[in-house]
């Protein structure tokens, strides 16, 4: 079963268009009236294919585009609307200035930092910025699930 609102955005194809500038189309999981729409911003393309592959194991989540700069990923938050935004501190525009751009044009979207700098200022810059939780990558995608669950109420 999908919301009413599927069709609109994917075309009815069961293919979510990506953001432009995103890396690939992501094959569109079942949604069973619950799926929270994500949406990848990193500037590694294994990162993003590997998070993006990991949440298509769990129907909850609908990765709906992937974003390798700062302006991809505005035009992703722009286009799509996701629930969840994955961003990367380190990816080219990244930082608290993209941080705080997506949040003014979705205040409540959820705003995980998926970076693997452990520097407190940037943590807490990005936490300043808008961001609702700041994860370290630690090379497995575990906690990133974990922190997703913590972050829809699961």
């Amino acid at each position: 079963m999908t919301a009413p609102d599927d069709d609109a955005r994917d075309g009815r194809d069961g293919r979510v268009n990506p953001a432009p500038g995103a890396h690939s189309l992501v094959p569109r999981q079942p949604s069973y009236g619950h799926s929270r729409t994500v949406l990848v911003c990193d500037d590694r393309p294994e990162l993003r294919d590997a998070i993006s592959t990991a949440l298509s194991g769990f129907p909850r989540y609908t990765v709906i585009g992937e974003a390798s700069d700062a302006a991809s990923c505005v035009r992703g938050v722009q286009d799509n609307r996701p629930d969840i935004l994955i961003l990367d501190v380190s990816m080219p525009g990244g930082g608290p200035p993209v941080t705080r751009a997506v949040r003014s044009l979705h205040p409540t979207m959820h705003i995980l930092v998926y970076s693997g700098r452990s520097d407190l200022r940037v943590q807490r810059d990005m936490l300043d910025a808008g961001a609702d939780q700041y994860l370290l990558k630690t090379g497995r995608l575990g906690p990133l699930i974990q922190a997703l669950d913590k972050a829809t109420g699961r």
